[in-house]
Order: C-alpha cells, then structure tokens, then sequence
C-alpha cells in the first residue's frame, strides 16, 4: 500500500470513527450543522421492534425443526457481520435496513438460545442462572462499552465481536438432549445427559421426556383446547409485561438531571445487581424463591411504586430534593421488580409448555410481546395529563415520559 493510499484509509477511518460521536444523531449534527430529524427515531425504533418479532416467529418455528444449536450459533455469526456492516455505513437509510436485519436476528437469537440454555439446565437452577445470565447484565455491559468508547460505531464492531465470540463458544455447547430425543436420537441425548451429569459432579441430573414427536404447526397447536387456552394466558402476561417495560426502557433515559451517562449506568446497574444477589443468596441457599410469590410479590412491587412515581411527577415535584431521592429510589425499585417478572414468563414457558410446541409458543409469544413494544414505543413522548385521561389504568405507566427523552 502506497503512502498516499495509508493517508486516504486513515483520513476515512477518522472521518467515521471520530470519538466524540456518542450517537447517530451527534454525528448527524455535527457533519450537517443541524439535529437529526425525530422522525428517524420514530421510525426506527417501530422497525426494530418489528424484526425482532418477526425473528421470534420464524425461528419459533425453524427451532422446533432443525434444532436449538444450529439456528443459535448461524444467527450469532450473521449477526456479527451485519454489526460490522452497519457500523461503516453513511447512509441512514442503510443504516435502517440493516438494523432491521439486525433485530431479526437478534429476535431468533432470542428464541433459539433460550430454548437450548433452558433445556440444558436443571429445574432446580434455572431460576438461579436467569439472576445472572438476564438483560439488565448484558445492558449494563453494552452501556459501559458506550461510556468508555464515547463512539456508536466503535461501539457496534465491540458488540460484533461478543458475538462472533459466543458463536464460537456455541461450537462446544451440545445440542439440546430434550430436543434430540423427541427426534428420535436417544442414545446422542442420553450421552449429552450424562455429560452434563458429570461435569456437574451429579448437581444436573437432566430427565429426558419417554417419547418421540412430531413438531406441531401453530394451526395444529390452535386446534387443541388446552395448547389454545395455554397460549392465551401466556400470550397475555407478555404482551403486558413487554409493554411496560419497553414503554419504560425506550422514554426514560435520564433519571439523574442532566447527566445521561450516568442515568444510564444506573438505570442498568439497579435490576443487574438486585438480580444476582438475589441469585447468589438462593445459591448459597441463604434464600428459597418460589416461583408464584416472587411473581405476584414483583407484580405488587411495580405497581405501587409506578404509582407513587406518578403522582410525584403529576404533582412536579419529582425533580425537586428531597422527592428527587424519593422519585428515583422507588423508580429503580419497581425497574428491578420488572425483571422478576420476566422470570416468570420464560419459566412458565419451559416448565408448563410441552417440548414439541415450546419454540412455536415462545416464537408467538415473543411476536406478541413486540407488537406490544412496538405500542408502548409509539406512546413514548406524549404529554402525561393527555395521557392520563385516555384510560386511568395507564397511571401506573406514566413515569415513563419525562421530558428528557429530547436528550435521547
């Protein structure tokens, strides 16, 4: 390479990654002079729900057909090229159809990965692993690389290659035994399990199911009363649950006055942290949950707290000390409780759903909950009092719209 062809890399490498760009939208003003338009973010964030509820359905169903692992590990390699892609793109509309093909992924990724981890754990410790291997981890994770990169594209190429790097270790995880013994190959299932059994010094003690099936279509599984009615009831609990907490996730975005880095920290820190001590007190068997009182207890939590957040904020005095303190203690709280709640809907999917529907259930699932997202998305920003005398029930969502989502 020419000295003159090292100058034009470098003065392109520069012109993409310079590090003050914390966003598109700084980026966008500072090359043009003027903010990114909103209907960006208006459109953006309705397409993103809408791949990774359209991924849940089609891989949903391709997992129940050709496996957990496989459809995981591709989805994890394809996932990390479009990453790469994305992040030296110029053109927004570009920038837009590959997140699209992004969030699909991210969508069956999702599905597929869940199914196999769950089914690669015992009962006795899937509650435990979800304290550490959960959102908010992972959340918290992705805003750390934020503060310390200060740069969105840089930023994606990280997050490519924790991707590429769980594909790779997706190369040593076995298959799901569940799944290959209702497709007929026992004795690799019976292997897998006793594996597992070892490694663990007899703590995962895996009980595969006695017989073989078919995959059912979502028409099948609809002609039976008890899959159907076992479909509405979970299909109702996440689309509640995913439309509160995307209503929240996707509005507030600075709960500490004018410092959106650090709200950001917070606001991912609080459910991560109480999630794993609660984790580690029931690892270290200081702690017993049942999966029904902790349900209804969150549920409890998060009303009442989101209520009182509301009232603070109709009040105004939600940024005035010391209901400040009062406003953001009770907001993490009922953050945090959130999480638990999502505890629930995967748990009862994989312990009360059968394993020749479990992939179409959650796929399904899953698709309603982002139609949900995709909802509560388009309510963020509207004025609260306007809000409030649509419908009363949506009081317990109000602490969701702040007037500092301009900051976003």
């Amino acid at each position: 390479m020419t000295h003159e062809h090292q100058n034009i890399t470098k003065s392109a490498y520069v012109y993409i990654f310079q590090t003050d760009y914390f966003s598109i939208a700084d980026e966008w003003q500072a090359k043009h002079g003027k903010r990114l338009d909103s209907t960006f973010f208006e459109v953006i964030n309705p397409i993103s729900q809408s791949g990774i509820f359209l991924g849940s359905l089609v891989f949903g169903f391709l997992t129940d057909k050709l496996g957990r692992r496989r459809l995981c590990r591709y989805g994890l390699f394809v996932a990390a090229f479009a990453l790469v892609t994305e992040s030296f793109l110029l053109c927004s509309a570009a920038i837009v159809c590959v997140r699209f093909a992004v969030s699909f992924l991210v969508g069956g990724i999702l599905v597929s990965s869940w199914s196999l981890m769950t089914e690669l754990v015992s009962n006795k410790t899937r509650l435990i692993a979800r304290s550490f291997a959960t959102y908010p981890n992972a959340k918290l994770i992705f805003v750390l690389i934020c503060f310390f990169t200060k740069n969105w594209r840089l930023t994606l190429q990280i997050s490519a290659f924790l991707a590429f790097f769980n594909a790779f270790l997706h190369c040593f995880i076995p298959e799901s035994p569940t799944w290959l013994q209702f497709n007929g190959r026992h004795t690799k299932a019976m292997k897998i399990c006793e594996k597992i059994r070892q490694k663990s010094r007899g703590q995962c003690n895996l009980v595969l199911p006695k017989d073989e099936y078919e995959s059912l279509t979502f028409k099948e599984i609809w002609n039976r009363e008890e899959y159907r009615n076992l479909f509405f009831l979970l299909g109702f609990i996440w689309i509640v649950t995913n439309f509160t907490s995307a209503f929240l996730d996707f509005s507030v975005t600075v709960i500490i006055k004018d410092d959106f880095m650090k709200s950001q920290i917070l606001l991912a820190a609080a459910p991560a942290i109480v999630k794993m001590i609660f984790g580690s007190l029931e690892l270290l068997d200081v702690l017993k949950i049942s999966r029904k009182p902790l349900h209804l207890a969150s549920l409890s939590i998060v009303a009442i707290t989101m209520l009182i957040c509301a009232i603070l904020i109709i009040i105004g005095v939600h940024e005035t000390a010391p209901f400040s303190y009062l406003y953001i203690i009770l907001y993490l709280i009922g953050l945090s409780s959130i999480e638990f709640i999502w505890d629930a809907c995967y748990l009862c999917l994989v312990e009360q759903v059968p394993t020749e529907i479990r992939g179409t259930i959650t796929g399904v699932c899953s698709l309603l909950a982002r139609t949900a997202g995709i909802l509560a998305t388009n309510l963020v920003g509207r004025d609260i009092r306007r809000l409030s005398n649509v419908n009363p029930i949506r009081i317990l969502d109000l602490p969701a719209c702040p007037k500092t989502l301009t900051q976003c």
